[in-house]
């Protein structure tokens, strides 16, 4: 289906104006989440830590993700790039697609800074063992892996539409 170049300029008003929306209420949504959910792994691990404790965490340690998202739009921007590629990650050497390429696309250096993060603040904060903490880490990053693979796996199946 071709589209003029104003409908075309219009649908990417409308799919900017559409994050833009949907990341404005996403986001605060997303942080309580996970908040709730390291807050339940600090009570399990018998840890005084409070929800806002949890909270303010995680809406630190995810200032690495924001940064990396921006630092990553500006420079495709500036290069005129392939925007769903994150520049700092794996795959923009690679160049894989599909489950691969999503993978490989969450291995990327703002990623891995984080979970540093998130393992430092859930021993700080959380007052969990290291190789506890680092465990939760890991298990949290695994899962990160396999959302990619499956969203990777639906990706190719639009051909068929």
């Amino acid at each position: 289906m071709e589209m003029s170049p104003e409908e075309l300029e219009m649908a990417k008003t409308f799919g900017i104006a559409g994050a833009a929306v949907v990341g404005f209420f996403v986001t605060p949504i997303t942080y309580l989440i996970i908040a709730l959910i390291f807050w339940g792994i600090s009570k399990i691990a018998k840890s005084d830590a409070t929800f806002k404790q949890m909270l303010s965490f995680t809406i630190f340690s995810s200032f690495i993700t924001i940064i990396g998202q921006i630092f990553n739009l500006l420079i495709t921007m500036a290069i005129d790039g392939d925007p769903f590629i994150m520049l700092t990650s794996v795959n923009s050497f690679v160049g894989a697609d599909g489950i691969l390429g999503a993978v490989l696309s969450t291995i990327e250096v703002f990623t891995i800074w984080y979970y540093i993060l998130l393992t430092m603040g859930l021993v700080i904060v959380g007052k969990l063992s290291k190789p506890a903490a680092t465990i939760i880490t890991i298990v949290f990053f695994i899962l990160q892996l396999l959302f990619a693979a499956i969203g990777g796996a639906f990706e190719g199946m639009t051909q068929f539409y």
